[in-house]
């Protein structure tokens, strides 16, 4: 890594930098192990330190969970789609540290009249807006506020987990509606279809307007945005494996161990046809069709002579161009006097 990265960077800041540009799994492990541990208070086995964070698969790996059980560190993956409610840096101290960050940044482009923000002045603009918006009151508060310390299991409203209820899909048409009291005949406004069952059935806006009233509209409409479909099989996602758990805990680390395994590829199962399609692709990628050279190879025979001094290739060249291609005054491709010169000069008139 550049040092030059980390100009204007506060005492004990550190900083690293992958290929990707995206953090991974070695990346957090050096995190761990070479800067957030020296900030650790003391921990033996009956009394652990608890570290809360999200479920991103960088996050989870087995080399991590097993250096946090030797070092007396509990690693508690918070549920899933609950990190803008439980996670205390979301809560309490993005928001600051975003506002702050943007205003250093402001400033720093009125003091040198406008110059771009580049990769080497990011560190010493962040850790100024750093030291603002982490500040220890900021950190209690957000604590508190996630209701992670002290334990409060009624400091957050049950309703900030609730699903959206307009991103749900709507049943088959086949299947009735599971919800009580949204069937068509309960609906303000409903009129019962005077059309025979013989007769076929036209939907249109036309008719909709015609025998049904506005509210029943809308009202039908989120009917059909609240029934859901019957639920499919879901897939085995580590995620749903650690979601809301501890992941040093014996059954936890078992649990992921059995993942990782029936992720690997046997040596006759699917994995090897996927590596050997792999291998087709890049194959067939290397001997990619090139522009044909055919038109560039006819110009150049063609203009070859240019000194007239070959005259008697020029009937043969001729003969074997075909007859619409040739002049319809000198019945020639190229011209004699086309021929014979070295450059062309066009005027406009």
């Amino acid at each position: 890594m550049n040092s030059a990265l980390l100009k204007g960077s506060t005492p004990g800041a550190d900083g690293t930098v992958s290929e990707s540009g995206w953090c991974n799994s070695e990346i957090f492990k050096h995190y761990l192990q070479s800067h957030l541990i020296k900030y650790f208070p003391e921990r033996s086995e009956s009394c652990p330190v608890v570290l809360f964070y999200d479920g991103h698969r960088s996050h989870i790996n087995l080399n991590i969970v097993q250096w946090a059980r030797q070092e007396h560190i509990i690693l508690f993956i918070l549920p899933a789609h609950t990190s803008h409610v439980l996670q205390s840096m979301d809560v309490g101290c993005f928001g600051p540290f975003e506002n702050f960050f943007n205003r250093c940044g402001h400033k720093f482009m009125r003091e040198t009249c406008g110059r771009s923000i580049t990769k080497f002045d990011i560190c010493q603009l962040a850790c100024s807006a750093y030291l603002k918006a982490l500040s220890p009151e900021n950190l209690q508060s957000a604590f508190r506020k996630s209701e992670i310390f002290p334990l409060n299991q009624n400091a957050v409203n049950p309703s900030h987990f609730l699903p959206s209820t307009a991103l749900q899909q709507e049943k088959s048409q086949s299947e009735p509606c599971s919800q009580p009291g949204l069937e068509p005949s309960n609906m303000p406004g409903f009129e019962p279809s005077t059309q025979s069952n013989n007769e076929p059935c036209i939907e249109s806006d036309v008719v909709i307007s015609k025998t049904v009233s506005p509210a029943s509209f809308f009202t039908n409409k989120e009917t059909s945005m609240t029934c859901k479909k019957p639920p499919t099989k879901k897939r085995k996602y580590l995620s749903t494996i650690v979601s809301g758990k501890a992941i040093t805990e014996d059954d936890m680390f078992e649990a992921i161990k059995e993942h990782e395994a029936a992720r690997k590829p046997s040596s006759t199962g699917k994995g090897n046809k996927t590596s050997e399609k792999g291998k087709k692709q890049k194959k067939s990628n290397k001997s990619d069709p090139v522009p044909s050279t055919s038109v560039i190879r006819k110009q150049t025979e063609v203009f070859t002579n240019v000194d007239g001094d070959d005259d008697g290739d020029d009937d043969g060249d001729d003969n074997s161009i075909d007859e619409s291609e040739k002049c319809c005054v000198c019945n020639k491709f190229t011209p004699d006097e086309v021929r014979g010169i070295v450059c062309l000069c066009y005027s406009l008139l």
